[in-house]
């Protein structure tokens, strides 16, 4: 049997559409409430004069729907590659079972035997990013980037 898994769904985890359609919903708009507050204190901000970086302010560049809008895309981004690189570790852990093993134990003797809804991510980030868990990362975006490579000019051959 799995440590960290089991073949039964956990006790009232089971999501129909309908739940689905409304969690998400709900979240869009507190989403949306969020980034109002947040752009509404770097307005008053601004017009203070405040400015964390020491850049110049530059008014009236983007409207609200702009910022809105590039911050949706930037955490979209970021959760896509996200996304991406933990399915390329999976794949790659799946087609090795000998690094499965060895991370699982690196993990064991990264967090010990305590209740993962436990464990104190702030002291055990530089661990485990130094065990076999960051060699497994860095492993899969070497093998496959999460950002490909654009060039600035198409080489003639």
């Amino acid at each position: 049997m799995p440590k960290y898994g089991s073949p039964k769904p956990i006790a009232d985890h089971e999501l129909s559409v309908a739940t689905a359609i409304a969690t998400a919903s709900e979240n869009i708009l507190m989403f949306g409430e969020y980034m109002q507050e947040l752009m509404d204190e770097n307005i008053i901000e601004a017009r203070r004069g405040e400015r964390i970086d020491g850049k110049e302010l530059n008014k009236g560049a983007l409207s609200h729907d702009d910022i809105r809008g590039n911050t949706f895309i930037m955490l979209a981004a970021g959760q896509e590659t996200s996304a991406g690189v933990l399915q390329f570790i999976l794949l790659e852990l799946a087609n090795n079972p000998v690094s499965q093993r060895s991370l699982h134990g690196a993990i064991d003797e990264t967090c010990g035997d305590g209740d993962p809804s436990l464990w104190d991510y702030e002291n055990l980030i530089n661990p485990k990013m130094a065990s076999m868990l960051g060699a497994c990362i860095n492993q899969t975006l070497r093998m496959t980037p999460a950002v490909v490579e654009i060039p600035e000019a198409v080489p003639s051959k």
